[in-house]
């Protein structure tokens, strides 16, 4: 599966380590996981989960706690559940992204998955270990 820093984040990042400027970078206590129908990039956005129309999807909050840090690798460390499905998606989950807040806000890391349509009354999660973002 593909991922990367989103082209945002990176010049954020670029910004704070060589300029000490125009950045707003400082530790989050929450970091969100959004779903995909259309698989974001390091410049394009792609296509999120709607929250109109019933879906009852939301990104999902995490903690800390959450993820698991090892030699320049971080992966959830707990299973991901969201808000049960009340209205079709408008197509299959294929991606993820991470964001620093819950709604809007700037996307930091993206990747992809494998497709999964969801029908109404499932569950979307992510099994302990199914992220997993490296810096190398």
């Amino acid at each position: 599966m593909a991922g990367s820093k989103t082209d945002t984040f990176e010049t954020r990042l670029l910004n704070l380590i060589f300029k000490n400027t125009g950045t707003t970078l400082a530790a989050l206590a929450n970091v969100y996981v959004a779903l995909f129908t259309t698989v974001p990039s390091d410049s394009s956005a792609g296509v999120e989960v709607l929250t109109t129309g019933g879906t009852g999807y939301g990104r999902k909050q995490t903690a800390p706690a959450d993820w698991t840090l090892t030699s320049g690798q971080v992966t959830n460390a707990n299973e991901l559940l969201y808000t049960a499905v009340g209205a079709a998606y408008a197509g299959p989950v294929v991606g993820w992204g991470i964001f620093e807040a819950a709604t809007g806000g700037t996307a930091l890391y993206w990747g992809d998955c494998p497709s999964t349509t969801m029908a109404v009354g499932d569950i979307p999660r992510w099994a302990p270990g199914a992220i997993v973002i490296t810096e190398d």
